[in-house]
């Protein structure tokens, strides 16, 4: 069996719900989240987000993803046309590496559509990628 890194599209605000219910029929999934600080009128309240939102990660065999696909909340799986693309398992290590490290990661609000981006510093060091949309979307 290959079972490989891949990302799936899920429904916006159900990262959560399908994270669970993937591990629930013994798949191994990840959501990288991060904890922000919300302020009310009345209140202030710490609440942890997905780190890349409509995204988690799960390892499967790509020629047995129907279970995967039919679970409630789950789009598609992230590829080039109709094939999955599958993640590399360093950057996944990176993402736990950093997670588990005394640094907070957050989205940058400050970036436009369309720029490319480098990480310059720290475990991801060397990564790039373009920005496809922002506000609240893919990003």
């Amino acid at each position: 069996m290959n079972r490989l890194w891949y990302a799936l599209h899920v429904r916006s605000r159900f990262e959560k719900p399908v994270l669970t219910q993937l591990e629930g029929k013994g798949y191994e999934a990840f959501l990288p989240t991060y904890t922000s600080v919300r302020r009310w009128s009345d209140r202030t309240k710490s609440v942890t987000l997905p780190l890349f939102p409509n995204y988690i990660f799960c390892r499967f065999d790509v020629h047995a993803r129907l279970p995967i696909l039919v679970t409630p909340g789950v789009n598609f799986v992230v590829g080039a046309g109709k094939s999955p693309t599958p993640v590399d398992e360093n950057e996944i290590a990176a993402l736990r590496y950093l997670l588990d490290t005394e640094v907070t990661p957050q989205p940058w609000p400050y970036i436009g559509v369309g720029e490319t981006v480098q990480v310059v510093a720290g475990p991801l060091c060397g990564l790039t990628g373009i920005v496809l949309r922002t506000k609240g979307c893919d990003r």
